[in-house]
């Protein structure tokens, strides 16, 4: 841990299909690095990216799955709150020099309201990969209201929580596809990877 105290050329990182991905023991990493390529080979393979596309990236870390998916997609939006997540992201950012890899820093539940705007210009898709407790019900009732998208990327480690969110947003979106991870081998935790459809 404090690898963020040391400096940038001594940051911890992994690379992932040819791209250098910098991250801490401070903040939330995808542990299994062994697993994570062929997990993102598989996000990738998903037929719903598109080069006209805006791709919304809620509790975004460090920036993996935007920095993992920025060639398919016309603009990254990263939402994050913890500093020393947003500190990563940033550097992941400037390091790869994406001029369209926006980062906002703040909860999901204060940042969103004000991109729900911009939401009805642009075609988006969304991912959330939030905390073991799901998503707010705030952030449920806006992914029930955004406008222009057609995919909503759901990742969890709970799905007791996953189960729940899921059913608070049946009216607007229906279960497409389920990837199961065993992300912690010999353990209880499984993380699961659930897209949605929208309905409308």
């Amino acid at each position: 841990k404090r690898s963020l105290e040391l400096p940038p050329e001594n940051y911890l990182w992994t690379e992932i299909l040819g791209r250098r991905i910098y991250y801490s023991l401070d903040t939330f990493f995808q542990a299994n690095l062994y697993i994570l390529p062929s997990f993102i080979e598989r996000l990738r393979a998903l037929d719903i990216w598109g080069k006209n596309s805006v791709f919304f990236d809620l509790y975004g870390g460090v920036g993996l799955f935007g920095l993992c998916v920025y060639d398919l997609v016309d603009k990254v939006v990263l939402i994050e709150a913890v500093p020393a997540s947003l500190k990563l992201a940033k550097y992941n950012a400037a390091y790869h020099q994406l001029s369209q890899f926006i980062i906002e820093e703040g909860r999901v539940e204060d940042i969103l309201p004000g991109k729900l705007a911009l939401m009805t210009q642009t075609n988006n898709i969304v991912m959330v990969d939030p905390p073991r407790a799901g998503l707010s019900p705030q952030t449920v009732e806006m992914l029930n209201g955004v406008s222009n998208t057609n995919y909503l990327i759901y990742l969890s480690c709970n799905p007791q929580s996953l189960v729940e969110n899921c059913w608070s947003l049946k009216d607007r979106w229906e279960i497409h596809k389920i990837l199961p991870v065993d992300f912690f081998p010999r353990t209880q935790h499984l993380e699961t990877l659930v897209i949605l459809r929208s309905k409308t």
